[in-house]
């Protein structure tokens, strides 16, 4: 109380969309799902849509979870330049041709693989370690895959 008067409890007006956006960008880029980061930071999965629909403003605890459980520096995931909208753009493309690379059979991921790695060093991309980690996976499985086939034929 303030000279007899109660003090009424100040509503947080500014809200901070491009945060939300941020982390929406982060977990699509990651390739999760609202509900699979949500689990991972340890939040009620609609207070997290809510967050980053824009709507809430997350506490500095939230926000270290959140960075955690995307496996960044929490001040990278309060800091969004031109270039990092970009790489969070290129992450989400990456993830989205690593899923129609993993449809193909077998032969076909180390092919085209090897076809984007090619041009990813060509082009000194900078997301070409996503493209190495695929590739690697791709030639264990392939490898696997022309073991079981020989053996068939024998």
């Amino acid at each position: 109380m303030i000279g007899g008067k109660p003090i009424k409890k100040q509503r947080r007006t500014h809200s901070f969309p491009h945060l939300g956006r941020r982390i929406k960008a982060l977990r699509q880029s990651c390739g999760l799902t609202q509900e699979e980061l949500a689990h991972r930071a340890c939040l009620a999965v609609a207070y997290f849509a809510r967050l980053e629909s824009g709507h809430l403003n997350p506490t500095l605890s939230t926000l270290d979870r959140l960075s955690s459980a995307l496996n960044i520096p929490l001040a990278d995931l309060l800091h969004m330049e031109e270039k990092e909208k970009s790489i969070a753009q290129a992450d989400s493309i990456a993830g989205e041709i690593q899923r129609l690379v993993n449809e193909l059979p077998l032969p076909e991921q180390v092919t085209l693989l090897r076809m984007i790695k090619a041009y990813s060093f060509k082009t000194k991309e900078p997301h070409s370690h996503l493209l190495d980690q695929s590739f690697e996976k791709a030639a264990e499985k392939s490898a696997v895959y022309k073991a079981k086939s020989r053996k068939n034929k024998s």
